[in-house]
């Protein structure tokens, strides 16, 4: 069983983003047919703004909806573009691809087709959680075991200034 060194979660672009792809992701996310889901977002952001402007507790508000349009925003880019979101694990130095989520945040879901077992796969799925990463996808990493140094590298940094035939240098 080969030994899993850390988890990797990254989004998984097929193609490069265009224009086009933004373009629809707007669309889809923030405009109806007569433009009223633009202009309700809107008109939630001028008053999350003025009351801001009144209240300082209104601030966090105006962040939370501001979080919201973000979120929003981020979600569909993922589906105009096609992307997923995939779980690595690195494995001896190179990076395998052993599951994808679906969902996000809370909801989020591993579809485990590799040698992780379903806690591996909630650890990343936590640690995404954590570090924002369904606001702003990145990459996120669980390292699980450290890799082993090697003889030379210890060699290396154990005798500095000396050749490797002993005498010095």
């Amino acid at each position: 069983m080969p030994t899993i060194e850390t988890l990797i979660l990254r989004r998984s672009y097929p193609v490069p983003v265009t224009f086009a792809d933004l373009r629809r992701a707007f669309s889809d996310s923030f405009i109806d047919g007569d433009g009223g889901q633009l202009q309700t977002c809107r008109a939630e952001m001028e008053r999350a703004i003025h009351r801001a402007d009144r209240r300082p507790n209104a601030a966090k508000n105006a962040r939370h909806v501001l979080a919201s349009i973000h979120r929003d925003w981020v979600s569909a880019i993922k589906e105009a573009t096609g992307a997923t979101d995939d779980i690595y694990a690195l494995i001896d130095g190179h990076e395998v691809r052993v599951g994808t989520v679906t969902g996000s945040g809370e909801s989020a879901t591993a579809n485990i087709f590799g040698c992780i077992s379903a806690g591996q796969a909630a650890s990343i799925l936590i640690a995404a959680d954590e570090a924002g990463y369904w606001e702003r996808p990145h990459e996120v990493r669980v390292v699980l075991q450290e890799r082993p140094v090697s003889v030379a590298a210890v060699e290396r940094a154990v005798n500095v200034g000396w050749t490797v035939k002993g005498g010095a240098a």
